[in-house]
């Protein structure tokens, strides 16, 4: 999985000062919130699986074409990247090679796949985590017309933590390589 920056839940902390009415609202919320997540991050293993099994069998395929075409350095540049990846299963910058010109078009090509698939699971993530923080904005909300003030704080402390995590999360405070080592 990506790892879950919004571990910490609700229920977990700031739900025990909650009193019991409202803490059934704000668990099913977290509930449904944890289950989406959990769906995310099992779909980006899935295609991190898929990505890494397509990206060893292209590999194997052009070893064994540089091995039959006779070029050595070429057979042994691949099989260096197929060792590397069984360290490191993403391809940072400094892995990248230059020749044989092959092996560099295929380090690219999934490497871009790589980047996009690591794009779109952070989207999915900060999608699904706005929808939450919106659901919790409703129910503090709900739980302050109706003067359930403590309930309310707990939402409010969690609404609070959850956009900092958010904040934390920016583009503009990661790395430019996208590429993350056990990926």
């Amino acid at each position: 999985g990506a790892g879950n920056m919004y571990e910490k839940s609700l229920d977990r902390e700031a739900g025990s000062a909650a009193p019991a009415a409202a803490s059934g609202d704000v668990s099913s919320v977290h509930s449904e919130f944890e289950n989406s997540l959990k769906k995310i991050e099992d779909e980006d293993a899935g295609r991190t699986k898929i990505w890494q099994h397509e990206y060893a069998a292209e590999l194997a395929t052009l070893q064994s074409a540089m091995q039959k075409k006779g070029d050595f350095e070429g057979w042994s540049a691949v099989r260096d990247e197929l060792s590397r990846v069984e360290e490191n299963l993403s391809i940072p910058e400094e892995a990248l090679v230059a020749a044989p010109q092959e092996l560099s078009v295929l380090q690219k090509k999934y490497r871009e796949g790589q980047s996009r698939n690591i794009a779109e699971n952070k989207k999915a993530i900060r999608a699904l985590t706005n929808r939450y923080v919106e659901r919790l904005g409703n129910l503090q909300k709900k739980m302050t017309m109706q003067g359930k003030m403590d309930s309310a704080a707990a939402v409010n402390a969690e609404i609070k933590k959850i956009k900092t995590s958010l904040e934390a999360e920016s583009p503009e405070t990661q790395p430019k390589d996208p590429a993350v080592k056990g990926r």
